[in-house]
């Protein structure tokens, strides 16, 4: 992550040298990488991981306890900095857990995935037969 940020704010460096307004998420002085990175899971890993664990059910859950364990520690760094915010950082976690609820068993995943090509024979079912 330090990598990335670092990258950005050298971006938000040089726009401001050349008398431009940095970029959003580029400002060194005004970037709030807690808001950053809870930001990207939001609205780029989970919609990304969401669709792959439909359709790979059997993904480990190691993936999506990372992917929760990351959003967490973000949300507490956030809820240190703006203690008001708390509660809403808090149901945003939750939201998130439940959505890459790691304790559904892979049996009941992948039956679940099963279902959904009712009609169809696929390639795994043929090999359960």
């Amino acid at each position: 992550m330090k990598r990335v940020t670092d990258e950005f704010f050298d971006q938000g460096d040089q726009e401001k040298a050349m008398g431009l307004e940095a970029s959003p998420m580029c400002d060194r002085a005004t970037a709030n990488i807690p808001n950053m990175q809870l930001g990207f899971i939001d609205f780029i890993i989970t919609p990304f991981y969401s669709v792959f664990f439909k359709f790979f059910p059997e993904s480990p859950d190691s993936l999506k306890r990372n992917i929760q364990a990351n959003y967490e520690h973000f949300a507490k760094l956030r809820a240190t900095e703006a203690p008001d915010e708390k509660e809403k950082l808090e149901e945003r976690t939750k939201k998130l857990r439940d959505k890459f609820n790691p304790n559904v068993d892979t049996k009941a995943r992948r039956q679940t995935n099963l279902n959904l090509n009712v009609g169809t024979k696929s390639r795994r079912q043929t090999n359960l037969n």
